[in-house]
């Protein structure tokens, strides 16, 4: 089944990037992410680093290709929209603190860094020309259709979300040990009919989903500022 985590991440980012300060989360967590990412990341997680000294752990590309054996999704070798893809272009390069109980804490940021969508480093930030160059038939590309798709949005990640700019969003994803249950963010239904699969989201999905996503965090904001002139019940 497709995974579209990445596509519904990044629409969510680049609202919010378009919210005044106070109104944008914080931060995103574990209720962030779909359960099939959370499940790869858990399974990768605990079968690496389960045991190990309490402290922090970098995890890279090479790390993840090698455990799940997809290939790179850069390069076109692994699926962009597996639960693995979802993993990989979401989270990608992140921090694995290992905490004195054995649970652990996933530690990154999300935003984009000065490289293009094959993985080569670009000497310069992101701009709208890259974008447009990504949709422009006319011009020369290495890849197909779908890259075109792929390295545009990624262009656009480094214009809006550039790595260390002021719109990059913490993310911090808790995961407990392996002797713990695990929760997933979504509950999952009994289904008694097959499966269908899903279609990828139509530009009007995704102007929904930034409302959304912009509606979300002024909520979380409202509940936020109002829970500190609430008073306490009288017993």
């Amino acid at each position: 089944m497709a995974n579209f985590q990445q596509a519904s991440t990044f629409l969510r980012s680049l609202g919010r990037a378009a919210l005044p300060d106070s109104m944008r989360s914080e931060k995103y967590t574990e209720a962030d992410f779909n359960e099939g990412m959370m499940r790869v990341l858990t399974d990768f997680v605990r079968a690496n680093y389960a045991g190990k000294k309490p402290g922090t752990y970098g995890v890279d590309y090479p790390a993840l290709n090698r455990y799940f054996k997809e290939g790179n999704v850069v390069t076109g070798k692994g699926s962009k929209f597996s639960d693995v893809g979802a993993l990989k272009t979401v989270l990608g390069q992140f921090d694995v603190r290992v905490n004195e109980d054995g649970s652990f804490t996933i530690l990154d940021d999300y935003n984009f860094n000065q490289q293009d969508e094959f993985g080569n480093p670009m000497a310069r930030q992101a701009t709208m020309g890259d974008v447009f160059s990504r949709l422009n038939p006319m011009q020369d590309y290495r890849g197909g259709f779908t890259d075109r798709l792929y390295g545009a949005a990624r262009m656009l990640g480094g214009v809006v979300l550039p790595e260390g700019g002021p719109n990059s969003i913490p993310i911090e994803i808790s995961i407990p040990s392996q002797a713990m249950p695990v929760s997933t963010p979504t509950t999952t239904a009994s289904v008694t009919g097959p499966l269908s699969r899903p279609s990828q989201p139509s530009f009007s999905d995704l102007s929904a989903m930034i409302a959304e996503a912009a509606e979300q965090s002024l909520q979380r904001k409202k509940v936020a500022s109002a829970a500190p002139n609430m008073a306490s019940p009288l017993l």
